[in-house]
């Protein structure tokens, strides 16, 4: 693992225990987490990234859908133990204590079983689209999310971005106006 993409795992493994300390319910704060870790998977395309993204966005999800509960505590143990395991730089471990963490997720709530499978999908597809915004093809996002490129090209036509291109294309416009005067 590089370690530059160890020590931005390390910063949002830390925030998020500091969030799910908190007393009140912010998911919205885990679901920016989320997307700040999204950089370093764009620039080295590594699993670990993405896998830490996907496992933010889901108890983001789950803390929105279901507030703060005793389970945060559950998750908030494993997140410490997989951040001390990074810290000493055991990279299998840290994938098992993830994927740990993911088996966890899902067999949190016997109501939030079908939920919690579905927004798994839904997560890896999601951050899988984030990577494709920022310009890595829909194949190895696809691949390094564990999403397939159904459900990445699925996720794609379903989103929305914010961003007005409209601007840009203008921009673009004059500088070629220009050039062939």
């Amino acid at each position: 693992m590089n370690e530059t993409v160890r020590k931005d795992i390390l910063l949002v493994l830390t925030k998020s225990i500091a969030i799910m300390k908190k007393t009140s319910n912010s998911a919205m704060e885990m679901r920016n987490l989320s997307n700040s870790i999204i950089h370093s998977a764009t620039i080295f395309q590594d699993k670990d990234s993405t896998d830490t993204a996907i496992l933010i966005y889901s108890i983001s999800k789950i803390m929105e859908r279901s507030g703060k509960s005793t389970n945060s505590t559950v998750l908030q143990n494993e997140l410490e133990k997989a951040k001390k395991v990074l810290e000493r730089k055991d990279e299998r471990q840290y994938q098992a204590d993830i994927q740990k963490i993911f088996k966890i997720i899902t067999k949190l709530d016997n109501k939030l079983t079908t939920y919690v499978d579905h927004l798994l999908t839904h997560a890896s597809a999601k951050k899988a689209c984030n990577l494709c915004e920022h310009g890595v093809s829909v194949g190895r996002a696809a691949e390094i999310s564990g999403t397939s490129k159904w459900e990445l090209m699925s996720q794609m036509g379903q989103s929305y971005s914010p961003t007005d291109n409209t601007s840009r294309t203008r921009q673009r416009l004059q500088v070629a106006r220009r050039l062939f005067k």
